[in-house]
């Protein structure tokens, strides 16, 4: 059994760090053209089509929980706030209570994956997220850069036109 302690997540948060550089190193030796992935879909083991990003908000807002968007996907990536066990519902969209059935959905159907929002580091002592860490070592989900796809003047002149548009 993995521990959520400073040790551990600062090695997790190393092999994140490392994956997600070599995937941009790989990136930029690649076509610009091609559409790239991070985390790649293998890190998931077993998505299905469509792939869909959770609303975890949907409880603040309709006091709904996540368990309505599965549905709706082939996979539902679910993204893991730091947050306290308390703020559970509001910020990830399920009890704490709920992980042990969502974890049984995850390994027999596929229909969820979990990702982490922040570094590894920042989940110390969140000890009741402790059972996803142990089935399926979640990957960070770390955005690609646009400096990767735009040039930094084209992206200038996009802020430029975007607030000069919101001025109007």
């Amino acid at each position: 059994m993995l521990h959520l302690d400073k040790k551990f997540l600062a090695e997790y948060s190393t092999r994140e760090k490392l994956a997600h550089t070599k995937f941009l190193n790989d990136l930029i030796k690649k076509s610009k053209n091609v559409i790239h992935t991070y985390p790649t879909p293998e890190r998931f083991n077993g998505l299905k089509d469509p792939v869909v990003h959770a609303e975890r908000y949907v409880y603040g807002f309709d006091k709904e929980k996540i368990w309505s968007q599965i549905p709706f996907a082939g996979t539902l990536i679910l993204s893991l706030s730091n947050t306290p066990l308390e703020r559970c519902l509001m910020e990830n969209g399920f009890d704490p209570e709920d992980i042990p059935k969502l974890i049984d959905l995850a390994k027999e159907t596929g229909k969820i994956r979990f990702g982490l929002e922040r570094d590894p580091l920042h989940y110390e002592g969140l000890d009741y997220l402790q059972p996803i860490f142990d089935e399926f070592q979640p990957p960070v989900l770390f955005s690609i850069p646009t400096s990767n796809f735009i040039s930094d003047k084209t992206l200038e002149m996009y802020a430029s036109e975007f607030s000069w548009r919101c001025l109007k």
